[in-house]
């Protein structure tokens, strides 16, 4: 399935937490079967709005060019990290 199927059937791991002021930036893990139909995963930093849905389907069709892979492959999106700022989910990621 793409990504915009993926979350309508209720596969998004986490719900987007659009109202607090906390939560504005997200990591976000796609698996998908890859081209030998084995489990894969890709991970897309975005930050949490109205259109990230939106933004996480044209990177991960950006993706899928550049990787000469099917868009709908998609089998789970997790969301794994969320911070206030890109810089304080980057801090969470050097860790």
């Amino acid at each position: 399935m793409t990504i915009k199927n993926a979350v309508k059937k209720g596969k998004l791991g986490a719900q987007l937490c659009y109202s607090t002021p906390l939560c504005r930036a997200m990591i976000v893990h796609v698996c998908f079967l890859n081209n030998e139909k084995q489990e894969d995963e890709t991970s897309f930093d975005l930050m949490i709005n109205k259109n990230a849905i939106n933004e996480l389907d044209e990177l991960y069709t950006e993706f899928c060019k550049e990787n000469d892979l099917k868009r709908n492959t998609v089998t789970s999106i997790t969301v794994v990290a969320t911070a206030e700022t890109m810089e304080d989910l980057q801090k969470i990621t050097d860790k």
